[in-house]
Formats: C-alpha cells, sequence, structure tokens
C-alpha cells in the first residue's frame, strides 16, 4: 500500500506517488500528491490523489491534521477532487481563476471554490503559494523558506521521471516529444502547453532560482531532488530548456 513520506525531518511536509494510469506499477507514470501541515493541525492537500486505496491514505492523514485547503495545482491535475471534497467536504477548494473552470467541473462542491490569493492570505510568512508570471494556463509553484535554503514544489513546468515508460510505443512516443528521464524541462506539458512567453518565463525562473537557492526540489512528476550538485544544475537547465 502507498503511504506518505515525510520529506525532510526538519519540514511538515508529505508528499506520496499515484499512479496517473490506475492499476498501473509503472514509474514514469505518477503523479505526486503532497500534503503541507500550514497552520496549528491544518493541512494542504497539494494535486489530491486518485487511486484504489485512497481511503486508507485518507486514513492516514488522520494522524497528521485536518485537511481545510484543497489545491490542485492546475486545471489538468484533478480526478483526485471529487474524492478528495468528499472526504473533506468542509475544506475550501483552491485555484487560479483560470482554472476555476475545469476544477468546478469534477468537483462535488463547487460552491467550495476560492482563489488561490485567498489561501496565500491565510499562510505563514515563510510559505508562498502562488501561480508564476508569463504563463497562458496556471501552474503552480509552493516556496518553503528555511535556514538551510528553500524548498520548491514545482508541478508541471519541470519533470523528474526516474525513467521513461514501459511500454516500446509510449515510450517512442514521449521521445518524439522530448521527454527525457531525470531532471528536465517538461517540452510539451511546460513549453507548449503552459508557457505563453519562453524566454520572460525563462528569465524569471532562473533570478528566482539564484534569489531563493533550492534546497530541496519536489516535482509533481517524480522522486525529490537532493543532491546539491544536481540542484545547482538548475539554472543551466532552465536557461538551455525554456
Amino acid at each position: 500500500m502507498r503511504q506518505w513520506e515525510r520529506v525532510d525531518d526538519t519540514l511538515d511536509l508529505w508528499r506520496m506517488d499515484y499512479p496517473l494510469v490506475q492499476n498501473s506499477d509503472d514509474p514514469a507514470r505518477v503523479a505526486t500528491s503532497c500534503v503541507l501541515r500550514f497552520r496549528e493541525q491544518e493541512l494542504m492537500l497539494i494535486s489530491p490523489p486518485k487511486c484504489d486505496d485512497i481511503d486508507q491514505l485518507y486514513d492516514a492523514l488522520g494522524e497528521l491534521g485536518v485537511v481545510t485547503a484543497i489545491v490542485p495545482p492546475c486545471g489538468f491535475h484533478r480526478a483526485g477532487i471529487s474524492d478528495a471534497q468528499k472526504r473533506y467536504p468542509e475544506a475550501k477548494l483552491y485555484s487560479d481563476e483560470r482554472a476555476r473552470k475545469r476544477v468546478c467541473a469534477v468537483s462535488p462542491n463547487p460552491e467550495q471554490w476560492r482563489p488561490l490569493s485567498e489561501l496565500q492570505d491565510q499562510l505563514p510568512s515563510h510559505i508562498e503559494c502562488f501561480v508564476p508570471p508569463h504563463l497562458k494556463r496556471p501552474d503552480l509553484i509552493v516556496w518553503i523558506h528555511t535556514s538551510q535554503g528553500t524548498v520548491w514544489y514545482v508541478n508541471d513546468l519541470i519533470t523528474n521521471f526516474p525513467s521513461m515508460p514501459r511500454n516500446p510505443f509510449l515510450r517512442f512516443f514521449l521521445w518524439m516529444l522530448r521527454f527525457k528521464a531525470g531532471l528536465a524541462v517538461n517540452v510539451l506539458g511546460g513549453k507548449v502547453v503552459l508557457v505563453k512567453d519562453q524566454a520572460a518565463f525563462s528569465a524569471w525562473l532562473q533570478e528566482q532560482l539564484a534569489k531563493h537557492p533550492p534546497y530541496l526540489w519536489v516535482p509533481g512528476h517524480g522522486p525529490v531532488v537532493r543532491d546539491p550538485d544536481l540542484l545547482a544544475t538548475l539554472p543551466k537547465l532552465v536557461a538551455e530548456g525554456y
């Protein structure tokens, strides 16, 4: 059974991989759900999961706190919204205004929707939850500022797939779209689908990486990046990729 993994002993942040295709164990076809304790016993659920053992996973969250904020990172990661809202009917559903229509289309409680800016107003000063500029479609970034550096959660703009898919046809198709394993710019999802002005976004992201050096990188697809040498390659990766 899947379990919530604490990202770091010093952080109230947990993550868990769930399959993009149900009943698939292919490590290249997963998304990441995160839980962040942001106020007393209140939890933010980012990218709510959709999987067969969802009841057990939500039972486990009861030991960490109460989910009061459900945050789909974009209008595409929405498969788990219904399960999350049924389990936490009092929780608010936060997203960028541009994702509201898609998010609410699968919501059993669309009246619980609130703009993402309202969530930011509730967060302590060391946590920032926002959509970056220069995008045509929203995608979420979360910063947790610590004494060791900044923990970055980035959903679809940069991925860290542990491998390419096992299916040879899908593997070839993704190779043609310039997907690759490891830390990489999401060429299709990032450059084509999300980013409006690539040069401006690249410059912005490089500036933020310099201002808030990553201590840990938590991608929306793939395992956490902890290696400081690998994290140091991010500015170059962004400059060349976008």
